[in-house]
């Protein structure tokens, strides 16, 4: 049996783009996924709480990361160790996520895993291939989306919202305002990270701009109380406008990126924010942050 161990780092948009492409690799060459999600991004100290806590895979082969340290640990000691690439996360295997120096990215395979879905070339020999989030941006597997499912006890949760029966029986566009760290960036400090929403009041125009006309009701979606604030006060009010009331922040730090004990609420308002911006017509949003840029793939999936 041969493997794919994707650990991530960044934020969930990020993941979820990086876990499609590889998921079509996988189904080309039959190789297993296992994640590692055990960053203090995703699950903070809770390290049992990581991807397959929140998730399932349909139709590809996944081993849960603990199963797999198991095997590891018992190829190991047979004398039957498992070959890598790169070699070096042999040695890292059983450390989290965070805890691992990055030193191979999966842009590095990006061509050649690419050769061997085309059938140009053989899969690799190695028994585990190990890739990463960090590195160039890659929407091209995202139609393999329907295969992440959430575990039901989301889905409760997301019922639960006083929105759920209203947007889910009416149309409705999601507007996505991402602020806080991305605020921080401008275009001479971090310019590759910069969505430009240090100017607020052009940011939050530009993207009223793009509002279709026949538009009756938006689901306004964004982590930043000082964009929402700016948003309600110039937005016509023709419109009707829906907020899920989770949780944003007038600082420069990430949600995603607070260093807490436990991220399980977060995630869970994550989750719901993403699910419904997914069940909307349209997302308008800057098209830098990850989040809502796939929330809008995945409508225009829909669509075809």
């Amino acid at each position: 049996m041969k493997f794919v161990l994707i650990r991530s780092f960044s934020g969930f948009g990020d993941r979820v783009e990086h876990l499609s492409c590889v998921f079509h690799y996988c189904l080309k060459v039959g190789r297993t996924m296992v994640i590692d999600w055990t960053d203090h991004v995703w699950c903070g100290e809770e390290i049992e709480k990581e991807f397959s806590y929140y998730f399932i895979l349909n139709k590809v082969n996944f081993m849960k990361l603990n199963e797999f340290k198991l095997l590891f640990i018992k190829n190991k000691k047979s004398g039957n160790e498992m070959t890598f690439l790169p070699p070096f996360y042999s040695d890292v295997v059983l450390r989290r996520s965070d805890e691992t120096e990055v030193k191979y990215r999966y842009g590095d395979l990006q061509a050649t895993i690419k050769e061997i879905c085309l059938g140009k070339r053989k899969d690799f020999e190695q028994d585990v291939l190990v890739t990463t989030d960090l590195d160039k941006r890659n929407s091209n597997g995202i139609v393999a989306i329907t295969n992440l499912v959430y575990r039901p006890f989301i889905m409760d949760y997301i019922k639960q919202d006083p929105n759920y029966l209203f947007l889910m029986n009416n149309k409705f566009i999601t507007v996505h305002l991402r602020g806080s760290d991305r605020s921080k960036y401008t275009e001479t400090h971090r310019p590759d990270l910069t969505n430009y929403s240090h100017h607020k009041e052009t940011y939050v125009q530009n993207l009223i701009k793009k509002i279709p006309r026949d538009t009756k009701n938006i689901l306004l979606i964004s982590d930043s109380t000082s964009l929402v604030e700016y948003f309600l006060e110039i937005i016509d009010k023709k419109y009707n406008i829906i907020q899920t009331n989770n949780q944003k922040t007038s600082e420069n730090v990430g949600l995603h990126l607070e260093k807490t004990p436990s991220k399980e609420n977060k995630n869970l308002e994550l989750l719901k924010d993403f699910y419904f911006m997914t069940n909307s017509t349209d997302v308008i949003c800057d098209e830098v942050s990850r989040f809502s840029l796939t929330a809008m793939r995945i409508c225009k999936l829909k669509k075809l």
